[in-house]
């Protein structure tokens, strides 16, 4: 099943979207967003004020490509990635 058939990704993700997403429970992405950003197991984040969490379908897509990592890794290479953009 593409995960692109079962999840709207024009308008961010709830956390059952990013469950179905990524086939894991919501219990385990409720885990994953206690996690620090500098940890294994952390994701990206939208937090609206006064909100539930929000994720943003083409920066979970990116960050799942780039393997995963820690959310503050792959904050970091995007910002280095859009840098090298600006300068060249």
């Amino acid at each position: 099943m593409n995960p692109s058939d079962t999840v709207e990704t024009d308008a961010l993700w709830r956390i059952r979207d990013l469950a179905r997403y990524l086939a894991r429970s919501e219990r385990w992405i409720s885990d994953a967003l206690r996690r620090e950003e500098t940890t294994i197991g952390s994701i990206p984040v939208l937090r609206l004020p006064g909100g539930a969490p929000r994720f943003d379908p083409e920066e979970i897509q990116a960050w799942v490509k780039a393997g995963c990592p820690p959310v503050a890794t792959f904050r970091h290479w995007q910002k280095s990635l859009a840098d090298s953009r600006k300068a060249g």
